[in-house]
């Protein structure tokens, strides 16, 4: 069962990454610039979707926590925009 909820996580959240992927950079920026609202709607939107099983509780908090250090992570490399001011990542 732990396997699946891994398994499971992980395919959500790399569907997620590819959903980013497609949006224009400054909706990017922004989403970063809002890490916490971006996390807490991505966790409780995916709980909901996967309410009634535990594995799927699981999975909807193991791609809540990928998708808080995804966050973290973007803003490190990519930067973030707050107040429509662009704060650089480290590759930009």
């Amino acid at each position: 069962m732990v396997e699946a909820a891994f398994t499971f996580g992980a395919v959500i959240f790399i569907g997620m990454v590819f959903l980013i992927l497609k949006l224009p950079r400054p909706v990017v920026l922004w989403l970063l610039g809002h890490s916490l609202l971006v996390d807490v709607v991505v966790t409780v939107f995916a709980i909901l979707i996967h309410w009634g099983t535990m594995t799927g509780l699981m999975a909807a908090a193991i791609a809540g926590m990928c998708c808080s250090i995804a966050t973290w992570l973007g803003k490190k490399l990519i930067g973030y925009k707050v107040n429509g001011r662009i704060y650089k990542g480290a590759l930009t």
